[in-house]
């Protein structure tokens, strides 16, 4: 990854540091990835990739999800404390892109999760986690027991039916 390498023949241009990269659970050719701002998509494996951050902030990019079973659904958070600019959704595998960071604080967003029952997302920022699901207008803070730190990552755990965070300096 250490080269320049352009988007048409499925290189990237910039630094050649991949931030970010996602794999379809449905379709192992797709596959998303981000170089600081900019979002990246491939359908044939890698062969060849285009550029789908049009239209997106122009902050790092700090997580991408999946949808487990459609990979034209995506979503995607944002660095920095641009307004406004955390979350924002595809439902076209990133032709479109949908502004869901409604009531999220003006802080970072470092991650996200998505769940399959009533397609909730689980947001990781730098004060805790904030939730919403498909019913839900606005983002919820998600109090059960997690610390108000900063979040890096987080992971479900099916068995136990836990949610699990990374968190900074908290262990």
């Amino acid at each position: 990854y250490g080269s320049t390498w352009d988007t048409i023949s499925g290189t990237f241009n910039g630094s050649g540091k991949i931030d970010v990269i996602a794999l379809s659970q449905s379709n192992p050719n797709v596959i998303y990835l981000s170089e600081t701002e900019e979002i990246y998509k491939t359908i044939d494996g890698g062969e060849d990739w285009i550029n789908i951050g049009a239209n997106l902030p122009n902050n790092a990019v700090t997580d991408i999800v999946i949808h487990p079973s459609n990979q034209n659904r995506i979503w995607v958070t944002f660095s920095g404390y641009s307004n406004g600019n955390k979350v924002f959704y595809s439902s076209d595998g990133g032709l479109n892109w949908t502004n869901i960071s409604y009531n999220l604080p003006n802080l970072p967003a470092n991650c996200i999760l998505f769940y399959t029952p009533n397609e909730t997302l689980f947001a990781g920022t730098d004060i805790g986690v904030f939730y919403k699901d498909s019913s839900m207008t606005n983002w919820e803070h998600f109090n059960q027991g997690l610390p108000n730190v900063i979040i890096t990552e987080l992971e479900y755990h099916i068995n136990s039916n836990s949610l699990f965070a990374g968190t900074y300096g908290r262990g």
